[in-house]
């Protein structure tokens, strides 16, 4: 189970077998989130790099070039 949540017992519950959770302060969802966003928005940076610097590449190449290799 997850550390964040905290198993209650409900109050006025009849019958009993009801949990309620209580979810951890905003801070630390943020940090969660960020910590396995970064790597996802890395990737996503780098690969945008690399088709830009790709198109740059045959882009100067010209149409001589292009041709003859097609």
């Amino acid at each position: 189970m997850s550390e964040f949540l905290e198993e209650v017992p409900e109050v006025g519950a009849e019958g009993g077998g009801g949990v309620a959770i209580t979810l951890p302060p905003i801070e630390r969802i943020r940090f969660e989130v960020w910590a396995l966003a970064w790597p996802v928005i890395l990737s996503f940076g780098l690969d945008s790099i690399l088709g830009l610097s790709s198109m740059l590449m045959v882009g100067r190449l010209g149409a001589d070039a292009v041709g003859a290799v097609g």
